[in-house]
């Protein structure tokens, strides 16, 4: 039976990829994103329908464009067996604004008619947390390491939990399968753990070959590369990745004598981001947060030695929740450690390639499109079932 997926304002690296691959077992999909999508995030376009805005002085424009919406949400409506929505769930086709206050439990949100009408079309709703706002309320995740996360963050002024909670509160109601990571989980709703961010392992292999205008000259024995969007990561002097920390573990090392030199990558579009990694010796994900995010995953497929934060709770969790995978292979360092990390590696050759090639084997488990789109079908298969 063919089923029809909808990723609704996805995280588009994996949305794209997962999309083809279902595509390929009896499955439609079609990806739905804002307008104002950065061109370089956007790995493919050829499933693409636009969520375009609605802001703007023109009056004819924007009744075309409530036009244009009100026909994509009655598509979505009438052609879809499921819905993955990657972050808050959106008010679609609210009837009146939200009654919810922070922290009272007694009021209810706004009626949304959207989300009505997915129960009564029997659609599966599925959420897909898009970092920790959408996953705990503000004043609960500040309390990690006494607010260290959230001090370094680019995005704090983003983060409300009014609406932290408001959304928590639609979830709570309206999703039929909240998807978590497995290093940890809401304490708003309840998550089911499976294996989601995925890779074209045929694509992302350490045996491509660089474009000649990609090629990074190399002066030195080892490169270190470090990568980062500058929006949201460097703001008020928070940067959740820790970068100058990484700049000056480099810097220190070069005084000490070593040959090494460090490449910062900021805003490279993702479709050529692969060819930047591969000729990296080591690969420097993030000091602060306390889990992994693209860069680690892309660069453990690519088999190269990667340093990143596990905060070791997190890290028991993840493995608890996948007690069939290996240990997983990254370098776990903060910006006090990450200097001693980064000479281990540069020190000992055959320890950078022994972990690069248990990152191969890992990410062969572990991330995989094509098992994760198998995995990924059989849930919603048994969302479709048992929910209705």
């Amino acid at each position: 039976m063919t089923r029809r997926i909808v990723f609704f304002n996805p995280d588009y690296h994996n949305a794209f990829l997962l999309a083809k691959e279902l595509e390929k077992h009896d499955t439609l999909t079609t990806i739905v994103i804002q307008e104002n999508v950065p061109s370089n995030l956007i790995f493919d376009t050829s499933q693409v329908r636009i969520w375009r805005s609605i802001r703007g002085k023109n009056l004819q424009k924007k009744i075309f464009t409530i036009l244009d919406r009100l026909y994509l949400v009655m598509t979505i409506l009438t052609k879809s067996d499921v819905i993955v929505f990657y972050g808050k769930l959106p008010e679609l086709l609210p009837i009146k604004k939200s009654l919810v206050h922070f922290r009272n439990r007694n009021k209810r949100a706004s009626f949304d008619f959207f989300f009505q009408m997915c129960k009564l079309r029997r659609i599966g709703v599925v959420y897909l947390p898009s970092g920790c706002l959408d996953e705990f309320l503000k004043s609960d995740f500040s309390e990690i390491e006494k607010g260290n996360i959230c001090e370094n963050c680019g995005f704090w002024d983003r983060c409300d939990d009014k609406q932290n909670y408001h959304n928590f509160e639609r979830v709570r109601r309206y999703s039929n399968l909240n998807i978590g990571n497995g290093a940890y989980s809401s304490n708003q709703f309840v998550q089911k753990h499976v294996p989601y961010r995925s890779l074209d392992l045929n694509i992302w292999n350490p045996s491509i070959r660089v474009p000649g205008n990609l090629k990074i000259s190399k002066d030195n024995n080892i490169l270190v590369v470090h990568s980062f969007y500058n929006s949201g990561r460097n703001f008020m002097n928070r940067n959740i990745k820790g970068t100058p920390h990484v700049v000056a573990a480099v810097d220190r090392l070069k005084r000490e004598g070593y040959s090494i030199q460090l490449e910062l990558i900021h805003d490279v579009p993702i479709s050529e981001m692969r060819f930047i990694q591969v000729q990296a010796d080591i690969i420097v994900d993030e000091l602060i947060y306390g889990w992994h995010g693209s860069t680690s995953i892309e660069s453990m497929a690519l088999g190269k030695p990667t340093i990143c934060y596990l905060r070791p709770e997190w890290h028991r969790n993840f493995q608890e929740s996948f007690p069939d995978l290996p240990e997983i292979p990254i370098v776990s360092a903060t910006t006090s450690t990450v200097y001693d990390k980064l000479k281990m590696l540069c020190d000992d050759s055959i320890l950078r390639d022994c972990i690069g090639k248990e990152s191969r084997k890992f990410a062969e488990k572990f991330f995989d499109v094509e098992l994760n789109a198998q995995k990924i079908r059989v849930e919603f298969e048994n969302l479709l079932e048992n929910s209705f």
